[in-house]
């Protein structure tokens, strides 16, 4: 099964899909670890960027585009087809080593990969509690986090378009309780 896991920066996604590696020993595969990836190794993508955006320097990218929606389509429409190529090859390499690969994918929707999973799930938080993560997660100030926030989809926007929904606002073993309940509901089996 290929389960893909979406929602906006700071809703807790990474730490959901860990909740889920640890009860069923799904293979996790981060679009965003994928992207940096590609971004140090495919000269093709770089070449590409730097046409466009004259920087491969990640935080000059991403003050660019989260203050840009017309920049943030671009560079969409640039990595894209990068990361899904390589993400299909994961896919590919998982499958049969486990009962469940999952893709951990804040653009799962809008890149169109979420066809090619056989179950969405959208983690999702408060604005408020998504801010004060992504700053301290990432060293933002408050200013650049809520811009990331306000540069995303709404909740509603994944509500709307995932099979299931995980409510992020709790703990740690609330969201692993939520992983456990998801996993019964698909009828995965769990570690021992």
């Amino acid at each position: 099964m290929v389960l893909g896991v979406t929602g906006g920066s700071g809703s807790g996604k990474s730490d959901f899909c860990a909740c889920l590696a640890e009860i069923c020993g799904a293979h996790i595969i981060n679009a965003d670890f994928v992207y940096h990836s590609q971004l140090a190794r495919n000269e093709e993508m770089r070449g590409e960027i730097m046409q466009e955006f004259g920087t491969l320097d990640h935080v000059e990218l991403a003050e660019a585009i989260f203050s840009d929606a017309e920049k943030r389509a671009k560079l969409n429409k640039i990595t894209h087809k990068y990361i899904i190529e390589a993400i299909d090859e994961l896919v590919a390499l998982y499958k049969g080593n486990s009962a469940i690969t999952v893709i951990d994918a804040p653009l799962l929707i809008e890149s169109g990969y979420q066809v090619k999973c056989d179950c969405i799930v959208a983690v999702l938080s408060g604005s408020e509690k998504r801010i004060v993560r992504i700053m301290q997660r990432d060293r933002l100030t408050r200013k650049q986090a809520e811009n990331r926030v306000n540069s995303q989809n709404s909740n509603d926007f994944y509500r709307q378009r995932a099979d299931f929904v995980i409510e992020n606002d709790g703990s740690t073993e609330n969201l692993r309780a939520e992983g456990e309940r998801l996993l019964k509901r698909l009828n995965i089996q769990y570690l021992q």
